[in-house]
Formats: C-alpha cells, sequence, structure tokens
C-alpha cells in the first residue's frame, strides 16, 4: 500500500515556507509520495495574480529533483474553480488501494464546512492540518462531524485506517506569506531566504505581481 500526501493551494508563488512543510509532513508520516497540486482558483477567493502555467513553472523550479515530490497540475488543467472533493475523487478513482493524506493550514480548516460537499470528504482521505502561527485550529458548528470525532494524535491510526481521520501537526513556525512576497516583490526587494535560489530570478522578473 502507497501513502500518498495531497498538498493544494494556490502557490502564489509558492515559498520555502510550503518547502519545509511538506518536507516535515513526509518525514513525519512515513510519506513514498508527495504532490504539490496548484489550483486554479480556489472558492470563494480572489484569482491568483500568478497564471497557472507561471505558478506551475515556479512550482517545478522550487521542487527541483528531491525523492517523493511530484507536480499534479490536473485543477490548472480543468480550470475554472478549484473543489477538493473532484480532485480527491479523481484521485481516488487513480488510486484506490493508496492510502490519501490532504495537507491543509489550520485557518483553511476552520472553513471547511464551507467547501463543496464537506461531509464527503471524509471519506476520500486523511486530513493533515498544519498549525500556523496566529491561526488556532477553531472548529464552527458548522463543521462536518467527521472534522472532530475523527481527530487523533498518533500517527498510526492513520495508516490502520482507510480515511476520515485528522491529525494536527506542528511544523516549524517560519511565518512566511505569500502576500508579504508579493509585496516585496512589487517594491523590488530582496526574496533572500524565503522562496529557493531556483526561483528569485524569475520572480524578480514576474510583472504579474507590479501595482495594478
Amino acid at each position: 500500500m502507497r501513502h500518498v500526501g495531497l498538498f493544494g493551494g494556490s502557490f502564489d508563488p509558492v515559498h520555502v515556507g510550503h518547502l519545509r512543510a511538506a518536507i516535515e509532513v513526509m518525514e513525519h508520516l512515513g510519506l513514498d509520495e508527495l504532490r504539490f497540486i496548484p489550483c486554479a482558483h480556489s472558492p470563494g477567493k480572489p484569482p491568483p495574480r500568478a497564471s497557472g502555467r507561471l505558478r506551475r513553472d515556479w512550482l517545478e523550479l522550487a521542487m527541483g529533483d528531491r525523492p517523493g515530490w511530484i507536480l499534479d497540475d490536473r485543477e490548472l488543467r480543468r480550470e475554472g474553480v478549484s473543489h477538493t472533493v473532484e480532485t480527491l475523487l479523481g484521485i481516488r478513482e487513480e488510486e484506490p488501494e493508496s492510502r490519501l493524506y490532504w495537507i491543509v493550514g489550520s485557518d483553511a480548516f476552520s472553513n471547511l464546512h464551507q467547501w463543496r460537499e464537506a461531509d464527503r470528504l471524509g471519506r476520500l482521505a486523511h486530513w493533515i492540518v498544519l498549525l500556523r502561527p496566529g491561526f488556532p485550529p477553531v472548529l464552527p458548528e458548522e463543521a462536518p462531524g467527521w472534522c472532530r470525532t475523527g481527530r487523533t494524535e498518533d500517527p498510526a491510526r492513520l495508516r490502520q485506517d482507510p480515511a476520515g481521520d485528522v491529525l494536527y501537526l506542528r511544523v516549524t513556525a517560519l511565518g512566511i506569506s505569500a502576500t508579504a512576497i508579493r509585496d516585496r516583490i512589487r517594491r523590488g526587494l530582496a526574496l533572500d531566504y524565503l522562496v529557493p535560489d531556483s526561483l528569485q530570478d524569475a520572480l524578480a522578473r514576474a510583472a504579474c505581481y507590479d501595482p495594478p
């Protein structure tokens, strides 16, 4: 049985906070593979400033040839609003015997009740909630029941259950945001130690982040 991590997001742009979290999730859970899944357009949010093609190219540069890391661009190819349930159903069909682990920040997880078919999501994957500084995991009453009943602190349980477990994971707190990086790009400020060296030149040329 394969254990596959699924890391979705805008990645507008990808930065070392994303990459460090991916490393620590793989180590903590012993994953065989981790897929970065850039969205086309997250529901309820403005569209990403950078195009799907640019964000995909930047991810490829940032990922390099690290073993086990894969770029999955299905949401960009699907276009339109990206719904996690559609992505999980597609991957589940391709990987019927694999354990799937959807990786999400604690801020996004707190709004999971607003996602399409939120009740169904717990039947399709385990959920790894990254505890972000300043975003405590507060679940509203509207949250699907599995968000509470599936909570565990034991990574071994995720290997026993087919889906529906929720593991809160504290990763190295780097305090880096894509918003702040976009602002630095607009202002022509240095990006050292915020994004991989392989990405700096490409981001410095990114006119998509220029003031409107």
